[in-house]
């Protein structure tokens, strides 16, 4: 994660067992979810960088695409 405009790096996701292939912000930036080639996916709070979810593959396929519900 970057600092825009500086490009000043803000925190480095490296909890994936595999590349990362698909990123998505939840709509109001809070959190971030990263799907890696082996099927996992992890969720992390966007503006510290703590790893908030993590999920393990229940197919050995890569995302590539994401996208989530999160209900109160």
């Amino acid at each position: 994660m970057f600092e825009l405009p500086t490009g000043e790096p803000l925190f480095n996701i490296k909890k994936h067992s595999d590349w990362v292939m698909a990123l998505a912000f939840s709509p109001d930036t809070v959190l971030l979810a990263s799907g890696d080639r082996n099927g996992g996916l992890h969720i992390w709070e966007s503006f510290t960088g703590n790893l908030f979810y993590r999920s393990t593959a229940i197919r050995r396929h890569h995302a590539n695409e994401l996208a989530a519900r999160l209900e109160k």
